[in-house]
């Protein structure tokens, strides 16, 4: 009934105002246009808001709903039940080129879009809005790091002329992204400021989100036009100078003319080797890169890769149980198997990389991780506000200072499993206390480090005791806040660790053992880690029963033992004794996939509980679908994680050395 009132009311208005032939037309024309912006109205008020915010002019939004019908034809809909679909959930951003995303709101993405394409089409207030930005000048050692760009020019942008047919309603809005300079290079420049323009639609995270985007895409043309360009147009001519040698009569002075001509080539200077440090295509050849200088100990490339599978894989199973459908009959089953154990008493693998030290910054993670994951996901198992309480808010502070792993309370907690980054950071901050003892005494260095090692044990042992903590296995993850987060039980891999590089320091890799004495250490250390991993097989399956004081006595030395076995595998293939354990873990492809690890470890929880909140049936839980989930487990985190290490982490990295001026030591 409204609807015809509405169109009875736009009939008589255009009939009063009617003066020809042409204007009968374009008045049936507008009532067409009319009945299609009622029913988006009454279909999807936020999207008809949107869509008028985003142009200027009534026939611009006729033109939108123009594509919006023609999508809806497309897809063999009619206009009506194409834009009820819950499946179209941004219909202006399916009339736009611009692909979605969750990082940047709908109005500046579109907005953004419009000067993109108003600059390749030469429309004046686009032009207007890229001349507005500011540009490197001359004399920055002297001073001149301020790029204010024209702020006059850019507020004076209006959306006059329309771009693919639409006028777009918003103005230009001036900001300044600054860096801070610190390091060597601070001494010519604290600070460089850049003047730039957007669209008035966008706010501060949009802004900062185009400006990213735009540096990284900028850093790559720049890399691709004139570092590798170049290179490979050298390369050629060096091929086709060494086929004139070989095959032609021009001569051999010709052809060293050649080469001298063509190994000229462009050296970036201070702004393009910023440039260079987000080139996706200079940072992902970085990642993918098998070689490595000589004096590197390749084995470990391959630990590090093993070991983050095996974290991967362990959490993988503690999923699946949340949302299996036949858990009370498949883990009873799967504890008999011996074979098991290695999931059971996965919780060791995070122990070889306190033998392996990393020291990540992942406050980048947590801040996108907290903000945005509660809004990616929907279904039953679905949290309405993410899985971390109060979006972290009490939390996020003792992930910060790195004391997270000494908080009880879960609503305080954030991120459970980065409780690894704590302990590593609080071991990193003691380790001067052992490491200056042993560059002046070995004697004295070995003894404060054999007090450290009986103080972990001494603590571990009186705690799992008194609270009467089992053995291993996930009975331990019951006892977070005792024993499984906290330093003075996780300190013996690191102790066992750091005394093994020191002999790898002393001994400059060089050891020499007799082939039979190799043998049985290579034994004794596996059948150590064999017992570590399937000693405690009849205790999980409840056919034995382990006491309080040999419980107390496994959780006390286990780890430290398996630090020793994983010591032992990199000190042997660091001295030339692995045989053929170093030749596979020192495998060339385990290279690039070894520098994912940190981000790996950072963002396969998040993965796997986006998979499993999202899932709308319960599973039926077999080794078959744990294989597949796995595998898709390993490749998705891996995958994001290389995204991620080109957007953030090697960039940084990139910057560091070119601001810093830290030298590069050459192997």
């Amino acid at each position: 009934m409204q609807s015809s009132i509405i169109y009875i009311l736009l009939l008589i208005a255009n009939v009063l105002c009617l003066e020809n032939e042409n204007d009968y037309n374009n008045m049936f024309d507008e009532i067409n246009y009319s009945k299609l912006r009622v029913n988006l109205i009454k279909n999807r008020p936020d999207e008809f808001v949107n869509i008028v915010k985003s142009v200027g002019t009534i026939s611009d939004i006729n033109n939108v709903l123009r594509k919006i019908k023609t999508d809806s034809i497309k897809h063999g809909q009619s206009y009506n039940s194409y834009i009820s679909s819950e499946k179209n959930n941004d219909l202006l951003e399916v009339t736009s080129e611009s692909p979605p995303t969750v990082q940047i709101s709908e109005v500046c993405l579109n907005h953004s879009a419009a000067v993109e394409d108003g600059y390749e089409q030469q429309v004046p207030w686009a032009l207007a809005i890229i001349d507005a930005a500011g540009k490197p000048s001359s004399n920055i050692l002297g001073g001149s790091t301020k790029w204010l760009g024209a702020y006059d020019e850019c507020l004076a942008v209006t959306t006059a002329q329309p771009v693919n047919g639409i006028t777009y309603n918003f103005k230009g809005q001036y900001c300044t992204a600054s860096l801070s300079i610190t390091g060597d290079m601070a001494k010519y420049i604290r600070r460089i400021t850049v003047g730039i323009c957007v669209p008035n639609s966008c706010n501060e995270a949009d802004v900062k989100y185009l400006i990213n985007t735009a540096v990284m895409v900028l850093g790559t043309l720049y890399d691709i036009v004139f570092i590798q360009r170049p290179k490979w147009e050298t390369e050629d001519k060096m091929a086709s100078s060494e086929y004139e040698v070989k095959y032609s009569k021009k001569g051999e002075k010709a052809s060293l003319l050649d080469n001298a001509d063509s190994k000229i080539v462009h050296e970036p200077g201070l702004i393009g080797k910023i440039l260079l440090s987000f080139s996706v295509y200079t940072n992902g050849a970085s990642i993918l890169r098998t070689e490595q200088s000589k004096d590197t100990i390749t084995c470990i490339n391959g630990i590090r890769f093993i070991s983050m599978t095996w974290v991967c894989l362990g959490h993988g199973y503690l999923s699946s149980f949340s949302i299996a459908d036949n858990i009370a009959t498949a883990l009873p089953k799967y504890k008999e198997r011996i074979s098991f154990s290695i999931i059971t008493n996965s919780f060791v693998s995070v122990d070889s990389f306190f033998t392996l030290r990393l020291t990540p910054p992942y406050m980048l993670i947590l801040m996108v991780y907290v903000s945005l994951f509660p809004y990616i996901g929907s279904g039953p198992l679905w949290e309405k506000d993410g899985p971390e309480p109060n979006y972290c808010k009490d939390a996020w502070y003792y992930n910060i200072l790195y004391i997270n792993n000494l908080v009880d309370d879960p609503k305080k907690q954030c991120m459970v499993w980065t409780w690894y980054l704590a302990n590593d950071m609080q071991f990193f901050i003691l380790s001067p206390l052992i490491l200056l003892p042993l560059f002046y005494s070995h004697l004295a260095g070995v003894g404060v480090l054999l007090v450290f090692l009986l103080g972990t044990w001494i603590s571990t042992g009186v705690v799992s005791s008194y609270y009467e903590i089992p053995a291993g296995g996930f009975a331990q993850t019951e006892h977070r806040s005792k024993i499984y987060d906290r330093p003075y039980a996780r300190m013996g891999p690191y102790l066992v660790g750091m005394y093994t590089g020191y002999l790898l320091y002393k001994t400059g890799c060089k050891w020499r053992v007799n082939k039979w004495l190799n043998l049985i250490l290579w034994a004794v250390f596996a059948a150590l880690a064999c017992l570590i991993l399937y000693g405690l097989h009849g205790d999980d399956n409840g056919s034995v029963t382990l006491s309080n004081e040999v419980a107390a006595l496994y959780n006390t030395v286990h780890r430290t033992i398996w630090g020793l076995c994983i010591s032992w595998v990199i000190f042997s293939c660091a001295t030339g004794n692995g045989g053929f354990i170093n030749t596979i873990l020192s495998w060339k492809a385990f290279v690039p996939l070894s520098r994912l690890t940190y981000m790996a470890y950072m963002t396969h929880m998040i993965v796997q509980s986006y998979f499993r909140l999202t899932k709308q049936r319960l599973v039926f839980l077999n080794d078959m679908e744990t294989i597949y989930e796995f595998l898709g487990h390993i490749c998705l985190t891996f995958a994001v994680s290389f995204v991620l290490s080109l957007a953030f982490e090697l960039p940084m990295m990139g910057l560091e050395k070119i601001i810093f001026k830290r030298e590069q030591r050459k192997r």
